[in-house]
């Protein structure tokens, strides 16, 4: 019999009793659990981590004896400390005092150690801060190795550099003026920029220069980008001008004040980054009537040249100046469906206008539009310049002639014969509902309740009023049967007699009930299976008697159990727990 509990003997002894007898050890043993070897001989137990064995007073009393005697094979040598060359002492006390002396000894060599190499203590690596090269080093050998590796970096670059130095020396170029003895190649990719104005027949001249002496204009230095909208203040002016984020020393042409003597030439003296501005102080330029810039970058404004239209004398800060583009797009007006932006002139797309593919203008067809445009000589749709508008055909329904657009022969024919098609279904469906082959009511013959109606629609309210009539007559009978009047109740199906002491016996619903009370009382016994395992387990049997007799199996193999604890809560109710997961089968008998 196996207990699923613990068994409390309330102080009481187990006489007689025989430890479990094993000739090994258990595989798995629970902590706490004994048992006697019989191979060794010895009584054990499980501590939970390991297997111990059960020692008596008369051998630890031997062994105590034998740890303090400084016989051969006794004493320190039990424990393993044999060595006179390390411990004269021969007992276990002197020789464990030997042994703390010498570990104080070396603890302190230890420590002066460490304290030379740089460690922080036991089990600790050396480490170095502050270092530039040796921060990540975890012992000297390792810092000496990355030394070593360094030095030698150091010495190879310091070797190159000396030769680099040579070769700069032997073939540098002054910037204060020299003498080339060869040509200089561009390749064709690169250019010479920020030459002055020439003075001399030999002197290079900027393309500026050229063009200025071809047009009857004077170029003067290039500015990074152009303001063409008024700037409220020019000391804390936008940092971003036509789409150009400004640099401290960016050269500014300012064209667009609504003061036109704040127009002119601007240098960035400094930026804000914070605030997004930047500060414009006037360039040094001398301005005169036909003076010209080159605008460098800008979103609308790149590569585009101005100048100056301002007549006569021009003092700078008192005369209104007045610029002009004079290079790319800015005289082109641009008319009606057309817009410039910048340098740029495109066509507005209005409705129904849409670029093509082939970078044309075309017309914008809604998809669901039925229309398209397709090939002249393929009739394949096109996007093609020379693509014409045509109506898009979906099915054979509908064709296309010179003529125009029309039904086509097979889609009319189509239409006769569905027509026909359609004409033989109603007839099928008058002959099914049971109309006259016109779709006429044909009226109900030898009927219980419809021979009166005079449709369809009719016939089904006749219906209705009669099902309704049927639902209440049977919500009266189901009235009786639960009445207690005479000739009423149980009588009417016919119970009488032994269920009538019952309460309430002259209806069927108790004398039902009664008679199910009884059934259940015959038996006075309630079986009940668990449908998974558990350790609590709450059963209501309803047998009406609070002291019945358990019997608890379990049901992987039908054997009696003994469980924890057994709680009649009342009559009908009762709770089986266990120590342990189980499944049982449990039988209650009144």
């Amino acid at each position: 019999m196996r207990v699923y509990g613990n068994l409390d003997l309330l102080l009481n002894q187990i006489k007689n009793q025989v430890i479990d007898s094993l000739s090994s050890d258990p595989t798995s043993p629970a902590t706490g659990q004994f048992w006697y070897n019989t191979s060794e001989k010895v009584l054990k137990y499980f501590d939970g981590t390991n297997v111990k064995v059960l020692a008596t007073a008369d051998e630890l009393e031997q062994l105590k004896t034998d740890l303090a005697s400084t016989e051969s094979g006794k004493g320190a040598s039990l424990i393993g400390i044999s060595d006179t060359t390390h411990f004269t002492s021969t007992t276990v006390e002197g020789a464990l005092e030997e042994l703390a002396s010498k570990v104080d000894s070396n603890e302190t060599k230890i420590s002066n150690l460490e304290s030379a190499v740089g460690s922080a203590g036991p089990a600790s690596a050396i480490t170095y801060s502050s270092t530039n090269y040796v921060a990540n080093g975890d012992s000297l050998v390792t810092a000496i190795g990355k030394l070593d590796t360094q030095v030698k970096t150091n010495a190879d670059n310091i070797a190159q550099n000396a030769s680099d130095i040579t070769d700069l020396q032997n073939n540098k170029v002054s910037k204060a003026g020299d003498t080339l003895t060869g040509n200089l190649d561009f390749q064709g990719v690169a250019t010479v920029t920020g030459l002055k104005a020439p003075t001399d027949a030999s002197d290079a001249a900027t393309k500026a220069y050229v063009d200025a002496k071809v047009s009857g204009i004077t170029w003067k230095q290039p500015v990074r980008v152009l303001a063409s909208e008024n700037i409220s203040d020019l000391s804390a002016a936008p940092i971003t001008i036509d789409g150009v984020t400004l640099a401290e020393g960016d050269r500014v042409l300012v064209v667009g004040q609504s003061d036109k003597t704040q127009n002119g030439v601007y240098v960035v003296q400094s930026v804000d980054t914070t605030n997004n501005t930047a500060s414009l102080v006037r360039a040094d330029d001398e301005l005169a009537s036909g003076d010209a810039w080159f605008v460098q970058e800008g979103s609308n404004y790149h590569d585009t040249g101005w100048t100056l239209t301002t007549d006569g004398t021009i003092t700078v800060g008192t005369t209104k100046l007045d610029f002009v583009q004079f290079t790319g797009l800015g005289e082109v007006i641009a008319g009606t469906g057309l817009k410039k932006d910048g340098n740029t002139i495109y066509v507005q797309l209005g409705a129904g206008i849409v670029e093509l593919p082939t970078d044309e203008v075309g017309l914008d067809l809604y998809a669901g539009g039925g229309l398209h445009l397709v090939d002249p000589t393929t009739g394949e749709e096109s996007t093609g310049s020379e693509s014409q508008l045509a109506i898009k055909l979906d099915g054979n329904d509908l064709v296309l002639s010179s003529n125009g657009l029309k039904i086509s022969d097979e889609f009319k024919n189509s239409i006769s014969t569905t027509t026909g098609n359609l004409q033989a279904e109603v007839d099928n469906i008058e002959n099914a509902v049971g109309l006259n082959e016109d779709g006429t009511f044909a009226s109900f013959s030898g009927t219980n309740y419809v021979d009166s109606a005079t449709s369809i629609k009719n016939a089904i309210e006749l219906l209705d009023t009669q099902v309704k009539t049927n639902a209440d007559n049977l919500s009266a009978f189901e009235s009786d049967l639960a009445s207690t009047e005479a000739n009423k109740g149980a009588s009417l199906v016919g119970v009488s007699g032994s269920f009538t002491n019952a309460p309430g016996a002259t209806q069927v619903q108790a004398v039902l009930e009664s008679f199910d009370t009884a059934i259940t009382n015959a038996g006075k016994r309630y079986l009940y299976t668990a449908s998974a395992a558990g350790t609590s387990f709450t059963i209501t049997h309803n047998l009406g008697h609070q002291f019945v007799v358990v019997t608890v199996y379990d049901s992987a193999d039908n054997n009696v159990i003994i469980p924890e604890s057994i709680v009649a809560t009342d009559e009908n109710t009762l709770t089986v727990t266990f120590a342990n997961s189980v499944k049982p089968i449990i039988k209650i008998v009144a």
